[in-house]
C-alpha cells in the first residue's frame, strides 16, 4: 500500500552479503580507534593535557572510594600508567550467579572524553545478555562525564538479575533467547552463566 500517494515507492535489492562485510569493516575499524586512543592517551600525559589529569584524578579518586565500599570487590589499574586505559577486575559477588568468579574487562578512554564514550572489552569470557560473543559489553551509566557513574554502570549491567526488558541492551542474541525465554530457559542461560563463572577462574 502506498504510504502518501501513488508512485511512493522503494525499488532495489539489498545487497546482504556486502552489507555485512561493510558492518565488519566498520567493526573492526572501532576496535582499532580505541588501540589508537591509548597511544593518544600517551601524547596527552607528556604534553600535560588537561584530559590527562582529569582522567588520572577521576582514577585515583574511584580507587580510593572503593577501598572503603565492602560492598563490590574489585582491582583498579591503569595499563602502562596510561590513564586512557584502564583495567578493572571484578570479583563476583556472593550469593549471585557470579559468586566466585573474576572478570577482567578493559575500559578504553579517547582523549575526547565526554563527549567521546569508553569502549568496555571483556577479556574474560562470559555467557551474558549484555556481553557480547566477542566480550562488547552494552551498559548505561547515569553521568556520562563521571567515570565513576561508568564504573558503577558496569557493575550493574553484569549482576543485575531481573532486569527490565529492553531490546536494545540485547547484545548477545543467544543468551537473551534463554534469559527471556521459558522457566526451562531461564534455567539453562543461568546454567550456562554459571558455567563461564567457574571458568573465569581456571
Amino acid at each position: 500500500m502506498p504510504f502518501e500517494g501513488p508512485g511512493n515507492i522503494m525499488d532495489g535489492n539489498f545487497q546482504y552479503s556486502s552489507l555485512k562485510l561493510r558492518l565488519q569493516a566498520i567493526y573492526e575499524r572501532l576496535n582499532k580507534e580505541a588501540e589508537v586512543w591509548a597511544e593518544e592517551g600517551k601524547i596527552a600525559v607528556q604534553k600535560e593535557m588537561s584530559i590527562a589529569s582529569n582522567l588520572q584524578r577521576q582514577f585515583e579518586q574511584i580507587v580510593e572510594n572503593y577501598k572503603k565500599n565492602d560492598s563490590v570487590t574489585l582491582d583498579l589499574e591503569l595499563v602502562d600508567k596510561n590513564p586512557f586505559v584502564w583495567q578493572l577486575v571484578l570479583f563476583g559477588r556472593p550469593m549471585t550467579n557470579l559468586d566466585g568468579g573474576m572478570f577482567r574487562i578493559k575500559i578504553y578512554l579517547s582523549p575526547k572524553f565526554p563527549d567521546v564514550l569508553p569502549r568496555i572489552k571483556f577479556e574474560t569470557p562470559i555467557f551474558h545478555h549484555r556481553v557480547s560473543k566477542d566480550g562488547i559489553l552494552c551498559y548505561d551509566p547515569t553521568r556520562k562525564d563521571d567515570l565513576k557513574s561508568h564504573i558503577e554502570a558496569i557493575i550493574e549491567a553484569v549482576e543485575e538479575e531481573s532486569p527490565a526488558y529492553d531490546p536494545r541492551t540485547l547484545v548477545n542474541p543467544d543468551a537473551a533467547k534463554l534469559f527471556w525465554g521459558t522457566p526451562e530457559e531461564k534455567k539453562l542461560y543461568n546454567r550456562k552463566l554459571r558455567r563461564s563463572v567457574q571458568e573465569s577462574t581456571e
